[in-house]
């Protein structure tokens, strides 16, 4: 084997094994466990606690939500009936 032939199958080498290093980083963290804030908050709940009522729960949260309203919905709720729908959304967002 020439040593040029040695060269380029060292520099092909180290170019796959960086190429491969990078894609487990990117794809996997480098095979390490990443704590997200969701998963740290889930793991230091008291696991004796009191769950509570899930339909009640549900009905508080859905009865809060219904109280906000975005500025889509707003928009939402005139654009329908403009007769020029591009002139009703730039006075929309203008206004």
């Amino acid at each position: 084997m020439t040593r040029t032939t040695q060269i380029l199958l060292v520099t092909h080498l180290l170019a796959l094994g960086a190429g491969y290093g990078t894609f487990r980083l990117a794809m996997g963290g480098g095979g390490k466990n990443v704590a997200t804030p969701e998963v740290t908050k889930l793991a230091a709940r008291d696991p004796h606690a009191p769950s509570g009522d899930g339909d009640a729960l549900l009905a508080d949260f859905l009865e809060e939500r219904s109280g906000l309203h975005s500025r889509y919905a707003e928009l939402k709720a005139t654009l329908p009936v403009a007769k020029d729908l591009r002139g009703a959304v730039v006075s929309a967002i203008q206004g």
